[in-house]
């Protein structure tokens, strides 16, 4: 899979994803990062990636605006850790994969995820 990954996730985490098997950018990398949340959304819709990010507005953003795409991954989790944020992803892959190619918020807490299919 694609994946963009928000200014707050790091070269690290991309790593460890392409790693993994999956194309990784950074919003830091390819754009300005300081652009709005909803042009990051454009720019993962025009490419066919799947936001990861620690920020909830992109969910808000999305269900305000009934979109079924992109898919994002939120983590709600205190420390940004990219191994951390890399292993839930791996180990939460079977139950996500299919949610993320449909249109889905994801969201992966340390010991929970949560899934909604867009347009919610």
């Amino acid at each position: 899979m694609k994946f963009l990954l928000d200014v707050h996730l790091g070269r690290t985490l991309a790593d460890f994803l392409v790693e993994d098997g999956h194309e990784c950018r950074l919003v830091a990398e390819v754009a300005d990062p300081r652009m709005d949340d909803v042009d990051i959304l454009e720019l993962a819709r025009k490419n066919e990636e799947i936001v990861l990010t620690h920020d909830l507005d992109f969910g808000t953003l999305l269900a305000f605006n009934q979109e079924s795409k992109p898919s994002v991954v939120i983590f709600r989790i205190e420390k940004i850790n990219s191994k951390v944020f890399a292993e839930l992803l791996i180990r939460n892959w079977a139950d996500i994969k299919q949610p993320l190619q449909d249109g889905a918020i994801i969201i992966i807490e340390p010991s929970s995820i949560r899934i909604r299919s867009l347009p919610i």
